[in-house]
């Protein structure tokens, strides 16, 4: 599944499933089990609906989910990968192409 961004009172985006937190408006596969009990809905009178935004899915999203396919590996902790799909998904494709070496 993919996360759920919503800007919190800090400025930051964090994810209304696993908590991560950015700086940005990231795109990226959701980490939270689905065993474990989903936090509450927002007070929607503490927040507003332009504020929950669904993840924009970009370049290294895409990438990650054709690896994913082909080989069946998906990112470990202590890997780079998170990085690197954040950052080709902040370039966008046509970064991405500049940067393609």
């Amino acid at each position: 599944m993919d996360c759920v961004f919503e800007k919190t009172t800090d400025g930051k985006w964090e994810c209304l499933h696993c908590h991560a937190r950015y700086g940005y408006l990231p795109a990226r596969q959701c980490d939270a089990d689905p065993e474990k009990p989903k936090p509450p809905p927002p007070d929607p009178a503490s927040s507003s609906v332009e504020s929950t935004v669904p993840a924009v899915r970009g370049p290294g999203d895409y990438l990650h989910d054709a690896i994913l396919r082909w080989v069946g590996e998906s990112p470990t902790a202590d890997c780079q990968c998170r990085s690197r799909i954040a950052q080709m998904n902040s370039r966008g494709p046509q970064g991405c192409r500049e940067h393609i070496e």
